[in-house]
């Protein structure tokens, strides 16, 4: 007799099947063929995705990777490659350096035709450690994707668990150390993408994007190296992170007004987050790319339905899930789409245009 776990998570997938045009209606990216010239871009933090997850909370991360269908996605906080590969479907392949010291792994999932032609740390001289936690050093990948090969890193920076104030550092050092690496390898078409546990216009995103240890919060530098493709959402309350904290239910976009200035009003601050912040969520998921993808990218889209947020989150004892949970995540994805050559509409794409989640361009 089939487990309650299965029976369960077989009836959520059909009800998934049955009510996605309706409960994710504008917020899925549109099925298309295989097109090297057309490059779709996600990451995803996964909170603490082991490889003993329940088919519910698998059948969730399957409708949000479904509705996505990236060709190369970033994942965050995943036990593993054989526990990803429980979630992501066979045409992908995944890397990353599945430690076995880690639990909280940085993967790269590849769809192909598109391949992984090498994958490495970026930073693995033991100096560099105190600016990335744990092993949790930055995923640098060269993927290939038709005729072009793509420079990728994937990042989990340090959270602000401790202290904002208090971590800021060991964040702002390891933006410094990424910006320093991509300035000194000279790749065309780097992407960045990943969760930054800043956001756009915090320091650590502002070194990142320019290159410069002196960078200023909200500053906006003249020579970038890195475009963020998040900033416009940042600006307009858009958020990816801890929509638990407010009445999801009520939203139809992953938008909560006063986010923005919430999370600029405690910068350079000693507060406690619990009792002080007042809006809780915030944007933490981005997607950075060098200025000679500029005229490739189209504006950015966070993944945002009802299934995605509700159930109970993983408990978790030193480090360890005791109790697998049912919800996909405490993040949103969020996800970019280039086209090259012949793929581009008419007129100028900037990728740096507002677009909302409901898919209006503003």
């Amino acid at each position: 007799m089939p487990s309650p776990n299965l029976l369960l998570g077989l009836l959520l997938c059909l009800a998934l099947v049955g009510c996605s045009s309706r409960a994710t209606a504008g917020f899925e990216a549109e099925a298309q063929p295989a097109n090297p010239n057309v490059v779709r871009l996600a990451t995803w933090n996964l909170e603490w995705f082991t490889e003993r997850e329940n088919e519910v909370r698998l059948a969730r991360i399957r409708s949000g990777i479904d509705r996505m269908r990236p060709d190369i996605l970033a994942l965050q906080e995943v036990e593993s490659v054989a526990a990803a590969r429980r979630a992501l479907p066979p045409d992908y392949s995944i890397v990353g350096l599945d430690s076995p010291d880690e639990r909280q792994e940085l993967l790269l999932a590849v769809k192909a035709p598109a391949k992984v032609v090498s994958h490495e740390m970026a930073f693995p001289d033991p100096r560099d450690d105190d600016a990335f936690p744990n092993r949790r050093d930055v995923l640098r990948a060269r993927v290939q994707v038709g005729p072009r090969v793509l420079t990728v890193y994937v990042v989990h920076m340090k959270s602000r668990g401790g202290g904002r104030l208090q971590t800021d550092d060991r964040r702002i050092r390891a933006a410094h150390l990424l910006a320093e690496e991509i300035r000194r390898r000279k790749d065309p078409n780097v992407i960045v993408l990943g969760d930054f546990n800043d956001t756009p216009n915090d320091r650590s995103l502002k070194v990142l994007e320019s290159g410069d240890l002196r960078a200023r919060p909200g500053s906006r530098p003249s020579a970038p190296i890195l475009l963020n493709l998040l900033s416009p959402l940042y600006d307009d309350d858009f958020v990816t992170l801890d929509l638990d904290e407010v009445d999801w239910r009520l939203l139809k976009e992953p938008r909560v007004p006063g986010s923005k200035q919430e999370n600029e009003r405690f910068r350079d601050r000693v507060y406690n987050f619990r009792q002080d912040v007042r809006i809780k969520p915030s944007l933490f998921d981005q997607i950075l790319i060098s200025p000679d993808l500029r005229q490739a990218a189209g504006p950015a889209h966070i993944l945002f339905s009802h299934d995605l947020i509700e159930g109970d989150e993983p408990r978790v004892q030193d480090g360890r899930v005791t109790v697998p949970g049912t919800r996909a995540s405490d993040h949103l994805p969020v996800w970019v789409e280039l086209r090259f050559g012949s793929a581009q509409p008419s007129g100028s794409r900037s990728g740096t245009e507002r677009r909302s989640s409901s898919g209006s361009t503003a």
